[in-house]
């Protein structure tokens, strides 16, 4: 019948999605599950790698919550978390907001947005050169104004370093979520917008009432 034969065709469907799907499962399970539960493992015992595991329980987990370098590095992680995905976010909405119906915005987006199209690689060599401890562009200006020699170790003093990195990180992905953004404010209708100028808010309180949630 007709439906038997929608049922045999469904099934064989499913079954072709999973042949097909088969090669990424395997390499997830070899190249990332398999490695982790390893990690997780060996992670209560003793173990160097070339002499034989011996079980030690919690012992390492109890030692690495005591280690102050562990601790230091956990914060600088959770400080990095926070503040690379706030910066961007938010930068880029308001970029994304101050710039809409400028007379030049696309100059704008593409100042906000070349950064994006430069490598790593280049972005770091940029960034190594501007905070440059003795011929650095920053240390530089600063010397300038201050008309007396400037040396911070903006890569090397804790915990300044984290959030020159942060400063780099956030110029480097404004683009991305201003560009997001400007494409949620196209979508939203100019009617409410008026509405609530009409009624006599200004240009903050429309963004914060009306813009913000639509968006």
């Amino acid at each position: 019948s007709s439906t038997q034969k929608k049922m045999k065709r469904n099934a064989l469907d499913v079954l072709k999605s999973y042949i097909l799907i088969t090669p990424a499962l395997v390499m997830v399970g070899v190249f990332l599950l398999l490695p982790m539960t390893q990690n997780i493992y060996y992670s209560f015992f003793e173990y160097d790698g070339y002499s034989e595991p011996f079980f030690i329980g919690i012992e390492n987990y109890s030692e690495l919550f005591t280690d102050s370098d562990f601790l230091r590095s956990l914060i600088n992680t959770f400080i990095w978390v926070f503040f690379t995905l706030c910066f961007p976010v938010f930068g880029g909405l308001l970029i994304a907001v101050f710039i809409r119906n400028l007379k030049f915005q696309n100059l704008f987006k593409s100042v906000f947005y070349l950064p994006l199209t430069i490598s790593f690689v280049s972005t770091a060599v940029i960034w190594r050169y501007m905070y440059s401890l003795d011929l650095g562009v920053i240390n530089t200006l600063l010397s300038t104004l201050f008309g007396r020699k400037v040396e911070i170790a903006w890569l090397t003093d804790v915990p300044l370093n984290t959030f020159s990195l942060i400063i780099s990180w956030t110029w480097q992905q404004l683009g991305t979520n201003m560009v997001l953004f400007l494409m949620g404010l196209t979508t939203i209708p100019r009617s409410p917008v008026e509405a609530a100028t009409i009624d006599g808010a200004n240009r903050w309180q429309t963004f914060i009432h009306v813009t913000l949630p639509m968006l």
